[in-house]
């Protein structure tokens, strides 16, 4: 019986374990999105914080970094905010996020001051996706973030539009 309960210590471990990650779903996570439901972007982006920290392979990991960037973004926390958009857009190439990332970065730049950066970002968002327009003069993409707030971009046959909550946040022209 004394062997016994060492294995079921194990057990009763690993089961905990696995609720605390149901679903690839942390605690850290999962009370971020609790905190998102609620309107509290400032508890949320504590707990993605959180969970960046903790739990560095999380499969959350893209979603909670790029919440971060943007919380970081909206606060005008800039520098932060670039450097974690720029680990977003390295880590998740093919992420539907990315845009919408480099977008961040380029309304960032043009904050700075930055054009040679500017111009760069703006290379990359137009080379991120092409659109074919077959019968249609616009191609819209649209998303709700982790932060649940709405992304839209609108590809028109000679510039893109980057709207957030709505609000036309910037265009690019090609």
């Amino acid at each position: 019986m004394k062997n016994k309960i060492p294995w079921l210590i194990i057990f009763l471990s690993f089961s905990l374990l696995g609720l605390r990650q149901a679903h690839g779903r942390t605690e850290e996570y999962l009370q971020a999105q609790e905190a998102v439901k609620s309107g509290n972007k400032e508890f949320s982006f504590i707990y993605f914080l959180s969970e960046l920290r903790n739990n560095p392979q999380s499969e959350k990991r893209q979603e909670a970094l790029f919440a971060t960037a943007e919380y970081l973004f909206f606060i005008h926390a800039y520098n932060d905010a670039f450097n974690v958009l720029v680990e977003f857009v390295e880590d998740y190439p093919l992420s539907e996020m990315r845009t919408s990332a480099l977008f961040y970065m380029l309304k960032i730049a043009q904050t700075w001051g930055k054009e040679d950066l500017a111009k760069a970002i703006k290379k990359q968002i137009i080379n991120q996706k092409r659109t074919v327009f077959i019968f249609q003069e616009t191609k819209e993409y649209n998303f709700k973030s982790p932060l649940d707030i709405d992304h839209k971009l609108i590809y028109y046959i000679d510039k893109l539009e980057f709207y957030s909550d709505g609000n036309l946040q910037a265009q690019i022209f090609y």
